[in-house]
């Protein structure tokens, strides 16, 4: 897919970062307590709610299919997005791991020609998703500081890799993220096809806690017009109340964080028992590359 119109993303190699070096470090280690100490359940499902809404978008779509990646390899492509961010998010961005991350991220983007709103919704699918689940299900209420440090994250994510106007506080965020939702989600044939790709990777992929109703809970917690467009069953408002008790039970008794599972770089995952190298992360450069150009 070549995204016509102007606006797309041609990011130069190495694009500095927008944060001075104190509010970054703060930025990161906020952010990184926050993902894998206080809310490791609710961002996991947060990021997998994002991964699959991006389906909803017809253009983001139409390119995802375009790569193939989602059709041929479904669980290593959901597995590789998810160990990018967390790898990120462990070592941060100056690190020799950070970098190579972004790099790669950079480079896997350039070869296509995406929007550059594009790009701000799927960053935002990472920020506002996560923090209005955050919002509705939690113990306890984000401090503006936290808001912030996830804003200033994905912010700097943008930034090095190019995306112009990444919006600098929630408010913002939140308001360009469902201005393109409404402008632009529909339901579409390359949409259904990933999100029948990805399904069931999708089902075994997300937390314990949610596991009994996972394909309802999927529905209950997609919220619209992504819903709608994703071809999801309205949920019953028995099953959303259920599927939203279930997380404010476990996290108000802690549940959700003292089961989650810890991050271990390059540990082992489904699709690589005996461990991962960061360079076997992401698509093949060569068929990318190919692919790009069909």
């Amino acid at each position: 897919m070549n995204a016509e119109g102007s606006g797309q993303v041609d990011p130069p190699e190495g694009a500095p970062g927008c944060l001075t070096s104190e509010r970054l470090q703060h930025a990161q280690a906020t952010y990184r307590a926050l993902v894998q100490e206080h809310y490791p359940v609710e961002f996991s499902i947060g990021h997998r709610l994002a991964y699959l809404r991006t389906y909803a978008s017809p253009r983001v779509a139409g390119l995802l299919v375009q790569t193939g990646h989602v059709a041929h390899t479904p669980l290593k492509r959901a597995t590789d997005t998810g160990l990018f961010i967390y790898e990120l998010i462990h070592a941060g961005f100056d690190s020799e791991t950070g970098e190579h991350v972004v790099a790669r991220l950079r480079a896997m983007h350039l070869r296509w020609k995406i929007r550059n709103e594009d790009h701000l919704w799927v960053l935002g699918t990472f920020v506002v998703l996560s923090l209005r689940l955050i919002d509705q299900v939690s113990h306890r209420p984000l401090s503006e500081d936290e808001r912030q440090a996830t804003v200033d994250f994905y912010r700097e994510l943008g930034t090095r890799m190019g995306v112009q106007d990444v919006p600098a506080d929630f408010a913002t965020f939140a308001a360009t993220f469902d201005a393109y939702e409404l402008a632009n989600l529909r339901r579409s044939p390359a949409g259904q096809q990933l999100l029948a790709a990805t399904w069931r990777a999708a089902l075994s992929t997300m937390p314990a806690v949610l596991r009994p109703f996972t394909g309802q809970a999927i529905a209950a917690l997609t919220s619209e017009p992504a819903r709608t467009a994703l071809g999801l069953d309205r949920p019953s408002a028995l099953t959303r109340s259920a599927v939203f008790l279930a997380l404010r039970t476990h996290s108000r008794t802690g549940v959700l964080a003292s089961t989650a599972p810890q991050f271990t770089p390059g540990g082992p995952q489904v699709v690589y028992p005996g461990g991962y190298r960061l360079e076997q992360l992401g698509p093949d450069d060569a068929e990318d590359a190919q692919r790009s150009l069909d």
